[in-house]
């Protein structure tokens, strides 16, 4: 049997336009990322999509609207970006005057050390990996994910690659990466053109 996942970054926000780390906050996309998301639904149009899953963050559902328009989608909590706790909103140079020691800690083991009322990087990988076996569990072949960079990470780690580092993962917005099970259970992936 045959799945095929089409995983798909949110377009760009006026968050990372400011280069901000915001996680659970909520940013809206930006004309550019308008822009990215036309071009994600352009990729995707020529291919089956059974059903849609988003975050419940605002800039997933409003890149959906664009890439799946007059389409219903499943609202999922597991695909919710990392929160970053007291560092949301703030650019890192913002984070490391008001955290010094905090930053530095977290520069030197970032999967490890976990910023002030933040999401422990643990919990946030069991959320994900979970959310994406249940989704992996429906019955419908072809789905796509309308998620976040962190969470897009996690999944390519967990379910493609494993050796592959997770801060050199690269999902740019505006690209639609598809992942499909083969008869073999391996997943294979490439970038739609």
């Amino acid at each position: 049997m045959t799945k095929i996942c089409y995983l798909m970054r949110h377009g760009q926000t006026v968050c990372n336009q400011e280069k901000r780390f915001y996680g659970s906050l909520e940013s809206p996309l930006t004309d550019k990322g308008c822009s990215q998301a036309k071009r994600m639904a352009q990729l995707i149009e020529a291919h089956e999509v059974e059903h849609v899953y988003v975050s419940q963050l605002s800039r997933s559902q409003e890149t959906a609207r664009l890439v799946f328009p007059n389409r219903s989608f499943t609202v999922l909590p597991g695909l919710n970006e990392k929160k970053f706790g007291l560092w949301e909103g703030k650019t890192a140079d913002e984070i490391e005057q008001a955290f010094p020691e905090e930053w530095k800690q977290w520069l030197e083991a970032p999967l490890c050390y976990t910023p002030p009322e933040a999401e422990p990087f643990s919990q946030f990988k069991e959320r994900v990996q979970a959310c994406m076996q249940s989704i992996l569990a429906t019955p419908a072949q072809s789905l796509a994910i309308v998620a976040h960079l962190g969470v897009l990470r996690v999944i390519y780690q967990a379910f493609v690659d494993s050796s592959k580092d997770f801060w050199d993962i690269d999902i740019p917005q505006g690209q639609v990466l598809s992942m499909r099970l083969d008869k073999d259970s391996s997943w294979k992936i490439l970038f739609l053109k």
